[in-house]
């Protein structure tokens, strides 16, 4: 089960084993339910995600994929999909959008840590560590920390291209 809210908290999002997205209103009321077919939802966050300010959710699943999930640019109350079918070999843990969503970090089972390009959904860096990646955060100074399965905490430049983490701490 995952859930985030938006920036201005005016919405919510629930997702998990029923495989449906839910957007609820600020009255808790149902506003909107996204059918994500096959996958668990297993990780959710909100972003800004175009420059018409629409908010994109975006959700990590069961099968590893990435999807990027937007409000219909013509059809009110309706949802466009798109994502990324390999993000992660397993399940993803992990979704955090980066800034105002100019980006967005992604870890999972298969040790790998990954920063997107939320316009094109394309993979801008990447690092693998000694065990799962099981959570993961982008700090002001824009670092990436990410907490593993065997108790490390690990620090990652992703200035550099992910071509290397600070290691454990």
């Amino acid at each position: 089960f995952a859930m985030a809210m938006s920036e201005a908290g005016e919405w919510a999002v629930s997702g998990g084993d029923a495989r449906v997205l839910r957007v609820y209103g600020r009255g808790g009321a149902t506003h909107s339910s996204i059918t994500e077919g096959v996958r668990t939802v297993t990780a959710l966050a909100v972003g800004i995600g175009d420059a018409d300010g629409r908010a994109t959710i975006w959700n990590g699943s069961s099968d590893g994929s990435l999807r990027a999930v937007r409000p219909h640019a013509r059809r009110k109350g309706r949802w466009s999909t798109g994502g990324v079918p390999d993000a992660h070999e397993g399940v993803g843990r992990r979704v955090v959008v980066v800034g105002r969503g100019e980006g967005v970090v992604t870890c999972g089972m298969d040790r790998r840590v990954v920063g997107w390009d939320a316009a094109t959904g394309a993979r801008t860096w990447e690092v693998r560590a000694a065990s799962a990646a099981l959570d993961a955060d982008v700090l002001p100074s824009g670092m990436v920390v990410s907490a593993h399965k065997d108790g490390a905490v690990r620090l990652w430049d992703r200035s550099g291209g992910g071509s290397g983490g600070t290691g454990g701490l």
